[in-house]
């Protein structure tokens, strides 16, 4: 039987969900959900789907920014675990994988930028136990549960981590209470020389835009038209990421070896130098 749910709470919530792009699909107490949430100048929402259930939730807010206390999204899981109550409590715990063996653990090691909740998770190993530390928080001991997947020993979250073409660790995935949190791993710095970081400085056109990449000592800065001039770190001969953002840009050499473009990952445009 399809259940739903009409309450006043705060303002206004509603039990119905339309389907459209831009969803997410995570796990509420390891229980499937798909969920959207947003808002404009006026109002915030939070659409939450169990479809294992056929539970909706959505809440409605006439405010944005809400009051701390009614923020769309945890007042919409909190309704779930009360409506949700017995299947929730009928969920096993997660179980440790006993076949993932430590010497693996190393390859989780890192920082991963929360940028979300302006936070870094940082991934440390002691002896034959993996942990992680979030920012503010103690150390916290996760277990494996598949590979690539964890759970924390004390707290109902899980992690997931992704791989390249390569096998190397790119990033993480949070799930806890129903949200998700993308955290691209922090890329470890190298060093370039004066000279070499000089090939990079100049304009380039990002559409109707202009970046401009300078020089200060041995550190490279990049400024968006419109924007503040922000540090860029080289993470390979040619590529660089911006800490403060989520963004890398890649310079592509002509057939000279001379820098001709730009190709920025976060906006997915293609630049052309102009000295």
């Amino acid at each position: 039987m399809r259940r739903s749910l009409f309450i006043l709470f705060g303002f206004c919530l509603f039990a119905c969900m339309t389907s459209g792009f831009g969803l997410m699909i995570a796990k509420h107490r390891r229980i499937p959900i798909i969920s959207h949430g947003g808002g404009v100048a006026g109002w915030t929402a939070e659409s939450a789907y169990y479809p294992d259930q056929r539970c909706s939730v959505i809440v409605l807010t006439n405010a944005m920014p809400p009051a701390s206390d009614l923020t769309p999204q945890p007042i919409a899981r909190a309704i779930a675990n009360r409506i949700l109550e017995d299947e929730f409590k009928s969920v096993p715990p997660p179980q440790v994988d006993n076949t993932i063996q430590p010497k693996t653990f190393p390859e989780y090691i890192g920082k991963y930028n929360y940028s979300d909740v302006q936070a870094v998770m940082e991934i440390t190993v002691e002896k034959d136990r993996i942990f992680a530390t979030i920012s503010g928080q103690p150390p916290m001991e996760i277990l494996p549960m598949a590979k690539d997947q964890f759970f924390w020993k004390d707290v109902d979250a899980e992690v997931s981590f992704s791989r390249n073409e390569k096998g190397e660790i790119t990033s993480a995935l949070h799930s806890q209470n129903g949200m998700t949190i993308f955290a691209p791993k922090i890329a470890e710095g190298i060093a370039l020389s004066e000279k070499e970081l000089d090939a990079f400085v100049g304009r380039y056109q990002y559409g109707p835009a202009i970046m401009t990449c300078t020089r200060e000592g041995k550190q490279l800065f990049a400024q968006v038209a419109g924007q503040p001039k922000l540090p860029i770190f080289a993470v390979a001969e040619n590529t660089f990421v911006w800490k403060a953002v989520q963004a890398k840009v890649e310079f592509v050499k002509d057939e000279n070896g001379e820098v001709a473009s730009a190709r920025h990952t976060k906006t997915v445009r293609r630049s052309t130098h102009q000295d």
